[in-house]
């Protein structure tokens, strides 16, 4: 049987990005990322947060409201990093976190626009156009195991200036110039 090689894109945004960006808003924030115990997201943060992480992940999303009440009165943040099961629950997420006044940091744009205060993101409908364009090649006869493996690595600034208002935080101006105001992008 012939050895197959995978083709496609897949998005790749760093831990360092991402710290950078919550330690921009708090410099000494204790920060602890919403996960599912068998994801593998700490290992992308544990390099950059080491000593301000509270590390402590869930078996399931029903777990997650329980893990909230611990977690919260401990750290000045949470941050999603496109975990499924904690995304599934980010509506309890950010009413738990907006009853004890701390602030979520996302991952894209969507749960920025649900609430979360900012996220360092890629842009979803970039990463779609992409991979389409990489099947167009397939479909008009392009043999799969010539086309290299891509990753997305821009990221976005995306901003909720309502949300970040209601914990007292604003836009650090280093970041300004490349935040995206998810308000008015919904508006338009």
């Amino acid at each position: 049987m012939a050895e197959t090689k995978p083709t496609g894109a897949k998005k790749h945004i760093t831990g360092a990005r991402i710290a950078q960006e919550i330690k921009q808003y708090k410099k000494d924030a204790l920060i602890s990322p919403l996960y599912t115990v068998c994801c593998v997201i700490l290992e992308i943060l544990i390099p950059y947060l080491t000593a301000s992480i509270i590390d402590k992940g869930i078996a399931t999303g029903a777990e997650l409201p329980m893990a909230l009440d611990a977690l919260l009165p401990q750290v000045d943040c949470t941050t999603n990093l496109t975990d499924n099961t904690v995304v599934s629950y980010l509506a309890v997420v950010l009413e738990k976190s907006k009853e004890a006044g701390k602030p979520v940091y996302g991952s894209e744009i969507e749960q920025v626009i649900n609430g979360c205060v900012a996220s360092e993101g890629i842009e979803y409908v970039e990463l779609g156009r992409q991979t389409g364009r990489m099947a167009a090649r397939v479909l008009n006869g392009e043999d799969p195991a010539t086309i290299t493996y891509e990753i997305i690595t821009n990221s976005y600034l995306y901003v909720n200036p309502t949300a970040l208002a209601d914990y007292g935080l604003e836009v650090p101006a280093e970041l300004s110039e490349r935040a995206i105001d998810v308000t008015a992008e919904a508006a338009e």
